[in-house]
């Protein structure tokens, strides 16, 4: 035997229509987390803190970020949400490195040291001179990194101008200079 289910009533079509859809979000995110299959899903909280720079360093969270493309998704959409600096892919005519990327409130260089061989200073600039942002996401949607994704906390920003000194061939110069990376600052 059956049970028959009411249908909600007109005022409540709204809510029952917003819980199926909190329900199948849901669901969805279930399925990638069950398919990550070393180690534990990763729960969103954590997923935020490490975001939201209110956890320093996640290990645990940044391999599942490198073989979970669906975290790596989730991960993307809180960044957009959450960070007030975004540089997209670059959409360049060759298919070279890339030496600047722009986006709104802010552009980043990649300039090689005058005084030191080998040696790369990653500019940022930002239109508001007063912004301080404290960490640098650049990931990498699956092209010459392969989905991986980037965390660099950042020095303070003087007068709007972050600069950084690395090694020509570091995962920073590489992640920023591939044409398929996208960049958030938080």
């Amino acid at each position: 035997m059956t049970e028959a289910i009411p249908w909600p009533d007109k005022d409540r079509e709204p809510l029952a229509a917003r819980l199926f859809e909190v329900l199948e979000s849901e669901r969805e995110l279930r399925r990638d987390a069950d398919t990550d299959t070393e180690g534990g899903p990763i729960a969103f909280s954590r997923l935020y803190a490490y975001a939201t720079g209110a956890r320093a360093e996640d290990a645990e969270v940044e391999a599942a970020l490198a073989r979970n493309s669906g975290l790596r998704r989730d991960f993307q959409r809180l960044l957009e949400r959450a960070a007030p600096y975004y540089l997209p892919q670059v959409a360049a005519a060759s298919t070279g490195p890339v030496s600047l990327r722009e986006g709104a409130g802010c552009c980043i260089r990649l300039q090689p040291s005058k005084a030191e061989a080998g040696q790369v200073y990653v500019i940022v600039e930002l239109t508001d001179k007063a912004a301080q942002p404290q960490t640098m996401f650049v990931v990498d949607s699956g092209g010459e990194g392969g989905g991986q994704t980037l965390r660099l906390p950042l020095p303070a920003a003087r007068d709007g101008v972050i600069q950084i000194l690395v090694a020509e061939g570091s995962e920073l110069v590489r992640g920023l200079s591939n044409l398929k990376s996208e960049v958030y600052l938080r």
